[in-house]
């Protein structure tokens, strides 16, 4: 859960992380030196659709709106208001077909149920 990551962020500084989204390289929001790697968080319908996301170190050659699966060390930063934040300093960027991907991410609340079983799809492990 992106909410809970960002309020226990210390415990995950110097953790390896690996996620897919898109990218978004040019905002008023983001910090120079950074892009944000995310999706669009939906938690009513897709009228109410923000982008949650990751800073990531600037990496060359990135190209706007393109699907990538970055790995990284994820570390304190902070954004382009000046708030701390957690980015991630890639060590693997590797660009990938979104025709399998999905550009929104929805709340689950029933993990004990197994009704949020979606994200094993993913091999993410590493």
């Amino acid at each position: 859960n992106y909410f809970t990551f960002i309020s226990s962020a210390n415990k995950y500084e110097g953790s390896t992380i690996r996620l897919r989204g898109f990218t978004l390289l040019d905002d008023t929001f983001i910090a120079d030196g950074y892009f944000m790697l995310g999706k669009y968080n939906i938690s009513c319908c897709a009228a109410d659709a923000i982008f949650v996301g990751f800073y990531v170190k600037d990496f060359e050659g990135l190209k706007e709106n393109t699907w990538y699966e970055i790995e990284g060390v994820l570390f304190s930063s902070v954004d382009g208001d000046g708030y701390e934040t957690m980015a991630i300093n890639p060590i693997n960027i590797k660009e990938i077909d979104a025709k399998d991907e999905d550009q929104y991410v929805y709340p689950c609340y029933s993990y004990d149920e197994g009704l949020c079983k979606e994200v094993e799809k993913y091999d993410l492990s590493y």
